[in-house]
């Protein structure tokens, strides 16, 4: 009996040194995620913030915060976290000299206790791992998560917020003052998104965003109630702050770090790929020819061998495959749009315009940055682009096909998008407006530095083949498919302003085919 009891009690003290928030799984269906957000693939049932397990890039096991609810589709993993007392520049505390390090120094403190929210911070190796997820492309900061985490409040404090991808500031890797189009930040309730602000970092400095300075730098934006004479540093390196910004509003307010990315239900990334790094959807058809249906998928750049997730349609239009690499609604689209950063959207592809490039089913704003398209563009297999309307509709199973009747698709090698920077006659392969179609038909097509892509409708019975849609009008401006300077509500990519014009490159998948990758 008293053999039994004092198994009992050995086993009550490790459930005690666990902690009752502890939902760690380290076997996740055999997976070894390196993040939370790896850890919802692994699992997706998983739906509760708290402590789990996570492994760095060599196997070696320790817990992290997670938050997978308050910020939907975004996971997070918590890296760091302090009080304003531990963040003040010269604080006279403990070890507080590690909470004024940028994440390229390793300065580990309590990195065994993710919910010690006044004083954590992950070590070097544990971040960098975290970091190298390749689901990982976004970090935020935010203000006192632990009251959410230990319900004392229902929300998380969004009036102090700060979301940014990690592409634009490579916040493992920053340590300078710079300009940065920061994807979105709230100071006290006034927000700004994709806004030119200043961001710094350096050696003794912690990461932050120095709301006092916004006015006199970068894009000159104010923040009210913020002074350029007088120093305000928010979410970390208290060198001068606030009391009305909530990270630093009394000693124990926290300023909570994280790295993350978005959680895409629809997603079938297998990184391996049997070993090898496809450069476009296509590729990985040849790769596993198994796989037949549409969603997201990992592929790799050429230049650097970056991993970064794309939507593979497969299905619709076989035996061509395509690789996602624009949409955008009517809305941002429109000539003169007031929709931020809608000019992302008169651009040609010999511009680099990425935007939330990492959310390829965000089928209203989506864009893939330049490096990424031209990685898609150099695979032998890509030979032809397409341009579709509501192509979600048919990804969301609203339609049961795609829209036959508002169609383009071309070879490279007469129309190459990659570089058309001009007006021109093209003869193109396919193209269908409101139903009525043109094979191998000599059309206008145009592109120029502030001008996106756009078939000409309304042009076509004055120039080229002379070629009339019905209901086109010269006298009347109709730009399909992008740069709607005048559009038609006839045409579906332009019926409504949530309509959306999807821009794809790809190929034919030829079965008997002995192409090398």
């Amino acid at each position: 009996m008293k053999t039994i009891a004092a198994i009992i009690l050995i086993f009550a003290v490790i459930e005690l040194v666990r902690g009752n928030d502890d939902k760690s799984a380290p076997l996740y269906n055999g997976a070894k995620p390196k993040s939370c957000l790896e850890i919802k693939y692994a699992d997706p049932s998983i739906n509760k913030n708290g402590v789990y397990t996570v492994f760095t890039t060599k196997h070696v096991p320790f817990k992290v915060y997670c938050d997978f609810t308050t910020d939907a589709p975004y996971i997070w993993t918590l890296i760091e976290s302090f009080s304003r007392d531990y963040g003040l520049y010269r604080s006279k505390l403990p070890s507080a000299w590690k909470f004024q390090r940028p994440y390229t120094i390793n300065a580990p403190y309590n990195d065994d206790n993710p919910t010690n929210w006044e004083a954590h911070r992950l070590s070097l190796t544990m971040i960098r791992s975290i970091d190298s997820s390749e689901t990982t492309h976004y970090f935020r900061a935010t203000c006192n998560f632990n009251d959410f985490a230990n319900n004392v409040t229902k929300d998380i404090d969004r009036d102090n917020y700060l979301r940014e991808n990690t592409c634009d500031i490579p916040i493992t890797k920053l340590q300078a003052y710079a300009c940065h189009n920061i994807d979105y930040v709230v100071v006290r309730g006034y927000a700004c998104v994709r806004c030119y602000m200043p961001f710094w970092a350096s050696t003794s400095i912690h990461p932050t965003f120095l709301s006092s300075h916004t006015v006199r730098y970068c894009g000159k934006y104010k923040f009210p109630e913020s002074s350029p004479s007088h120093q305000e540093s928010d979410f970390g390196h208290y060198n001068g702050y606030s009391t009305r910004h909530s990270c630093s509003a009394y000693g124990h307010s926290t300023a909570n770090w994280w790295l993350g990315g978005l959680y895409l239900t629809d997603s079938h990334s297998m990184p391996p790929y049997n070993g090898k790094k496809p450069k476009s959807c296509l590729e990985i058809k040849y790769i596993d020819p198994s796989i037949n249906k549409n969603g997201i998928y990992t592929i790799f750049t050429a230049k650097t061998g970056t991993s970064f997730r794309v939507y593979c349609d497969f299905t619709s239009d076989a035996p061509f495959v395509w690789t996602l690499v624009e949409s955008f609604d009517r809305n941002i689209g429109v000539w003169g749009s007031k929709v931020p950063l809608a000019w992302h959207f008169q651009r040609p592809y010999v511009a680099n315009v990425p935007h939330y490039q990492f959310w390829p089913t965000r089928w209203s704003q989506f864009r893939l940055g330049l490096e990424t398209m031209r990685s898609i563009d150099g695979s032998t297999t890509t030979t032809h682009w397409r341009a579709t309307c509501n192509f979600n509709d048919y990804a969301n199973n609203k339609t049961k096909d795609i829209d036959r009747d508002n169609y383009i698709r071309q070879n490279m090698c007469d129309v190459n998008i990659m570089k058309l920077n001009s007006f021109g006659c093209h003869t193109f392969d396919y193209v269908v407006v409101r139903g009525y179609s043109c094979v191998r038909c000599s059309l206008p097509f145009w592109a120029a530095s502030n001008i996106h892509l756009t078939f000409l409708a309304s042009h076509t019975v004055k120039y080229c083949g002379r070629y009339k849609f019905p209901e086109s009008s010269p006298s009347h401006q109709e730009s399909d498919f992008g740069h709607y300077n005048g559009y038609s509500t006839k045409h579906s990519c332009s019926s409504y302003g949530h309509s959306t014009a999807n821009w794809w490159l790809g190929g034919i998948y030829q079965p008997d085919s002995h192409t090398v990758l």
